[in-house]
């Protein structure tokens, strides 16, 4: 049997483990604006969470999205590798200026790969007819 003191250490351990993992995977949200309509966004700026995607989410909620981010100008390609629902994907330039777009994408297109007519810093995923007009302008809040 532990000894108080090394429970104490023991259980102190366990839940700094805890925390640790659920700060590790924490997802990233933040506000943005298309075209003057505000949208909650979840962020995939990291190799890792630009590969997922909204692959495994069962639905995407009205008024949500994903935004991909890009430290420099990207071919910004994506597919529909395990998606659940049919999206519209916008391609911007690092000026928030709308480059290229896709509507309608359907699950069953994978393998395809959809990529930006000019390489792109922002890629925005959202619900089929989010938008009741092609977006043309992407704001982000300042940092």
């Amino acid at each position: 049997m532990l000894a108080p003191r090394n429970l104490q250490t023991f259980v102190i351990i366990v839940l700094l483990f805890i925390v640790g993992f659920a700060l590790k995977n924490q997802k990233t949200t933040q506000l943005i604006y298309v075209d003057g309509e505000q949208l909650l966004v979840e962020n995939a700026d990291t190799p890792k969470t630009r590969q997922l995607g909204l692959s495994y989410k069962p639905k995407l909620p009205r008024g949500e999205g994903m935004l991909f981010s890009y430290n420099e100008p990207a071919q910004a390609c994506m597919w529909m590798k395990d998606m659940n629902f049919p999206i519209d994907v916008y391609w911007f330039s690092a000026t928030g200026k709308l480059i290229s777009f896709k509507q309608n994408i359907e699950p069953h297109t994978y393998p395809a790969s959809f990529c930006p007519a000019h390489d792109a810093f922002y890629m925005l995923e959202v619900n089929v007819g989010e938008f009741s007009k092609i977006p043309a302008k992407l704001t982000l809040p300042k940092q």
